[in-house]
């Protein structure tokens, strides 16, 4: 019988309709702490994000959430996790449509990737551009629905 590890998520997150973002799907593994289930759960994007938020590893660091995202568990205190009194499955979606906003709206103050931040900051049209490309790139396959992986082509008989 298979292992299952509760600890260890997948999620899946559709770019905003309107934006350069559209299309995609953008896909994070989801850590949640061993130590305590009122730690704020590590989230990193499977593939590399071109996004000033996004860490090389594809570790999101947005600066409202980045206390609670960060991967040491002493930092399990972080006010946006620990005093939601709402449900935990009300919480954990709060934080990827967060994450889902935050990918049309980043936090320019806190960079955590330079080579997107210095494309957002001096090239704005040439980022929406890769930004677009990039979605294309994380349309769902239709043959399989798998989010963030290339459309592979149908063979042709």
């Amino acid at each position: 019988m298979p292992v299952v590890d509760l600890t260890q998520w997948e999620a899946n997150i559709p770019g905003l309709k309107n934006t350069p973002w559209e299309g995609g799907v953008y896909s994070l593994q989801v850590h949640f702490w061993r130590c305590s289930p009122e730690c704020v759960p590590r989230f990193r994007f499977v593939r590399p994000l071109f996004h000033p938020n996004a860490y090389p590893s594809g570790t999101w660091g947005y600066t409202l959430l980045e206390k609670a995202l960060i991967t040491a568990p002493k930092r399990c205190n972080h006010d946006l996790w620990l005093n939601t009194r709402t449900e935990d499955a009300v919480r954990f979606a709060t934080i990827l449509l967060s994450i889902q906003k935050s990918l049309n709206e980043p936090n320019i103050q806190d960079p955590a990737q330079s080579e997107a931040y210095t494309s957002i900051k001096t090239y704005p049209q040439a980022y929406e551009a890769r930004i677009r490309a990039q979605a294309v790139a994380w349309t769902p396959d239709p043959l399989t629905g798998l989010a963030g992986r290339p459309i592979l082509q149908p063979i042709k008989h």
